[in-house]
């Protein structure tokens, strides 16, 4: 009984909306809107538990500030100057939820993240695919006490030395994040799914690059805040701005049917 109308005893019209979701689907095909913004609300609109894994991408995005530069950088060409203060801007990005997941959680899937560096407008992409979740190496200088961490870098799989995953104007490059921040401040997995997680990792906030082999470069950064892109929230305005729009397109039309009938 799909959009069965239901007189009302006021004007006898029927109302837009079914009462019988046990068949939704023919709803759906008649039209119906209230079956369908509350399909597309449940679909689109409705933000799950943080623990509930989606199969969507994950793009982080940040800016960190050159501290220290190590080596000679004009000897290595490249199409930009590194100097203290300088401005790195920067993007992780992830397939899916469960990829990102993987990287941390999965090294034997050989599951692949990317990150995207860019400095002075030259863009540098390379993939990421070690991420270590409250297990950061010994730091120099050493941090006391109990801590939270996370880090993510890259390890080559293979036997080739040094294995570095990019290059920018024919010179090898690799990274490393370290963030770490007091004890408690991650206590489960998907807490990395939440940029306000890796935003609350104070203690140390490094970025670590090298550039070129064998006369290699090394450069510090101090990370900044990261951004999911897109934010979740602009992300469900748009589309409760979207459902809403069609129920009231769909409502337009059944309207119009009814007064040409």
């Amino acid at each position: 009984m799909a959009c069965r109308s239901r007189k009302t005893s006021a004007d006898q019209e029927p109302r837009i909306f079914c009462y019988q979701l046990a068949d939704l689907g023919n709803c759906i095909r008649r039209h119906c809107p209230g079956c369908v913004l509350s399909v597309f609300f449940l679909t689109f609109v409705y933000d799950p538990p943080s623990n509930i894994v989606r199969a969507a991408p994950v793009k982080y995005q940040f800016s960190a500030t050159i501290t220290q530069v190590q080596g000679d950088a004009t000897a290595l060409n490249l199409p930009f100057a590194l100097h203290v203060g300088q401005q790195v801007n920067g993007c992780y990005s992830f397939a899916t939820e469960q990829a990102m997941l993987d990287v941390f959680l999965h090294h034997e899937l050989g599951v692949l993240g990317q990150v995207s560096l860019a400095i002075d407008g030259t863009e540098m992409p390379a993939a990421a695919n070690l991420g270590l979740l409250n297990s950061v190496a010994i730091l120099d200088p050493p941090i006391t006490g109990p801590t939270d961490s996370i880090s993510l870098g890259y390890l080559s799989p293979t036997n080739v030395f040094p294995g570095w995953p990019g290059s920018v104007a024919g010179q090898l490059w690799t990274h490393d994040l370290v963030l770490v921040g007091a004890d408690g401040t991650i206590t489960a997995p998907e807490q990395l799914l939440d940029a306000s997680t890796w935003n609350q990792l104070t203690m140390l906030r490094r970025l670590d690059i090298q550039f070129g082999f064998p006369n290699t470069v090394m450069v510090q950064a101090m990370v900044g805040d990261f951004i999911a892109v897109p934010e979740p929230t602009s992300d469900r305005l748009l589309h409760s701005l979207v459902g809403i729009g069609v129920a009231y397109a769909l409502l337009a039309r059944k309207v119009l049917e009814r007064k040409g009938g």
